[in-house]
């Protein structure tokens, strides 16, 4: 909502709300990496149970712009509540008959053993932030300050638990809690100089956050050179870091810190037509102190420490072009995108957002239909995106001696069983499988309303 007041000051008020509910009822589970070492093609399982997972996000802001001769002041407040819910309860049994012993003996043995395993987890996080601020900008000059309070909250319940050739039994629950409220401070300021062709952009960025009582100076620096009349080279480089503030501190043992980046950017700009324009990019971000997390489902699992430190490079390819009311945008991305984890030995593997190829197709169209005097403009859009799959690490069967199981009954081994094994599964190679690629398509329309100088 937009206000418009006679000395030329402008009130904005800006809402979101977004919620997505995800639930999933798995009838079996197959595995195929891996088990020839097992003595088996693939791993089985029928699976009983059912997971939910619901996101739910809500955002207001406020803002208040005046404009003088020389200079626009901004003042801002902003609210933003995010929740995530999980309850899951699954329940496997896999048959499994392994190979031991004499291959002859192993065909006339008929049955297998049974492997039953659990998982439970039931978690609740709730963050409310707060931000307020201000903004001011002259011709060659911005600056800006302002405060952010992070409230989390959050709890999350479960566990897993196994038993052999018996019922669901011996599920450990593990509970992890987080109860936070940290508050982060920072400023800005940013001065441009123009140069003969072109301009050169430097600025630098004082935050202190309260997650981890840290205080970074982050300096930023960019530039543009016309290249004749068409063609733009664009140069950029700079400090960048970002708290942890949700899932990084469940399960975190000790003080976490801010993870760090530092990139440079080049890239090219062309119009091709007045109203045709592409925008081509190359860049490299080094990152440090990283929180390495893991895919499971829909589940992120961090490890809860800055264990890793990565690098991240790639393309960013933009075209836009505009005809009469119509509006088009193509853009695809390349990223490679890798981490090495501390003391794991295994040097550098793909990050869980090595996406490597995305392919979007956006098109809008503003129509007149306005048979009243408030409908002040309509707009329709469709957008085809593509995205290549991203990494995940496999489950692979490894063996677990029977003693683990026949520790829930607590009874004696025999001299055979305590040589015996049964499988698990295991982590695989981490983020060595890829899943496949996705693909939507979406359509959608906005209108804009006029009502007493109040535009919605």
């Amino acid at each position: 909502v937009e206000w418009m007041g006679s000395r030329g000051d402008r009130v904005t008020a800006f809402g979101a709300t977004t919620s997505s509910r995800f639930q999933l009822e798995p009838r079996n589970q197959v595995l195929r990496y891996n088990c020839g070492s097992a003595g088996c093609d693939e791993f089985r399982s029928e699976v009983d149970g059912r997971e939910r997972y619901e996101y739910g996000t809500r955002l207001l802001g406020l803002r208040w712009e005046r404009p003088g001769e020389e200079k626009k002041r901004a003042l801002f407040v902003h609210l933003l509540r995010q929740e995530e819910r999980e309850d899951t309860d699954l329940a496997y049994e896999i048959e499994w008959k392994p190979l031991m012993g004499d291959a002859e003996e192993e065909e006339e043995e008929e049955e297998g053993e049974l492997l039953f395993l659990a998982q439970r987890y039931h978690s609740r996080l709730e963050l409310w932030r707060w931000e307020v601020g201000m903004e001011e900008r002259r011709d060659l000059w911005e600056w800006g300050a302002g405060a952010r309070l992070a409230d989390l909250r959050g709890e999350v319940r479960g566990g897993e638990g196994l038993s052999v050739s018996g019922g669901l039994e011996g599920v450990e629950d593990v509970v992890e809690k987080v109860d936070r409220r940290d508050p982060d401070l920072y400023a800005y300021g940013q001065r441009t100089w123009k140069i003969e062709d072109g301009e050169v952009s430097g600025g630098v960025r004082l935050v202190r956050f309260g997650a981890t009582e840290e205080i970074l100076v982050l300096p930023r620096l960019s530039g543009k050179r016309r290249l004749g009349a068409r063609w733009d080279l664009l140069l950029a480089g700079g400090l960048h870091a970002q708290p942890p503030l949700y899932r990084e501190f469940l399960g975190a043992e000790g003080d976490l810190e801010a993870q760090k980046a530092a990139q440079v950017t080049a890239g090219v700009a062309c119009r091709l037509q007045p109203t045709l324009r592409v925008r081509v990019e190359l860049f490299y971000r080094r990152l440090t102190d990283l929180v390495s997390y893991q895919l499971d489902d829909m589940r992120l699992i961090y490890a809860g420490e800055n264990d890793a430190r990565g690098y991240a490079y790639g393309l960013n390819a933009h075209m836009r072009g505009e005809l009469s009311r119509m509006v088009g945008i193509i853009s695809y991305s390349y990223l490679v995108a890798r981490e090495d984890l501390a003391r794991d030995g295994l040097g550098y593997l793909p990050r869980p957002g090595d996406q490597r190829h995305t392919a979007s197709v956006y098109l809008e169209d503003h129509m007149n239909l306005r048979p009243l005097s408030w409908l002040l403009d309509s707009t329709f859009h469709v957008r085809i995106l593509y995205g290549s799959g991203f990494p995940h690490t496999p489950k692979l069967s490894g063996g677990e001696p029977l003693s683990v199981g026949k520790s829930l009954s607590e009874e004696p081994l025999s001299e055979e069983e305590s040589d015996f094994e049964f499988p698990m599964l295991v982590d695989g190679e981490r983020n060595s499988r890829r899943d496949r690629g996705y693909f939507r398509f979406d359509i959608g329309m906005a209108q804009k309303v006029g009502v007493w100088g109040w535009k919605v």
